[in-house]
């Protein structure tokens, strides 16, 4: 499965957590609870599917060539404030 395959069916887990949400009660906390521990669950592995993916890498090269467009400056800004993300 390439990434592009992974990040689709992350999307639709999610659209079904949250039409699963949409569809509880005010006073159905518990089960909102859970979904929404379900929800994290499945979001952080896929922002970081995200992160790995070709948009992120161009920016990356872009950083790496120095360009002096105003892109690649957001992402320099970008790599200082989050390094962990960006590196």
């Amino acid at each position: 499965m390439n990434i592009f395959d992974l990040l689709k069916t992350d999307h639709e887990k999610v659209e079904k957590v949250l039409e699963q949400l949409q569809e509880t009660s005010n006073r159905a906390t518990g089960k909102r609870e859970k979904l929404l521990q379900t929800l994290s669950s499945n979001l952080l592995p896929h922002m970081y599917a995200e992160e790995q993916s070709t948009v992120f890498k161009i920016a990356r090269k872009m950083i790496d060539e120095d360009r002096s467009d105003s892109v690649a400056k957001r992402f320099k800004e970008m790599k200082k404030e989050a390094p962990t993300v960006m590196a």
